[in-house]
């Protein structure tokens, strides 16, 4: 946009930035965190704004192997929209099975 002196104040980002859809993560092939640091930084010095969309489904793990911070912590403060059972309440959304917060 620069080059071709188009004004540009702000760089939206969609959920393709993120690893495996999962929102507060970066796909470290298409997005590596090195390189969108710098990205971003590059648009603050030049007084641009930058904002990534973020999904209200957080993924839901699926796995003892499958630590994903967001999902877990809401878990620990008990954060998430619950069935009237007490269960949580699952939709399925990009990331897959999700939870959200009311």
């Amino acid at each position: 946009m620069r080059a071709a002196g188009i004004p540009l104040e702000v760089q939206w980002n969609d959920i393709d930035l993120y690893h495996a859809y999962r929102d507060f993560t970066t796909d470290p092939v298409t997005f590596p965190g090195d390189e969108l640091r710098a990205f971003i930084q590059g648009l603050a010095a030049n007084h641009q704004h930058y904002i990534p969309i973020v999904d209200a489904g957080i993924a839901v793990t699926v796995n003892s192997t499958d630590v994903y911070d967001p999902f877990t912590r809401g878990v620990e403060q008990d954060v998430w929209i619950k069935n009237p059972d007490g269960s949580l309440y699952i939709g399925q959304v990009w990331p897959g099975y999700t939870v959200s917060h009311p």
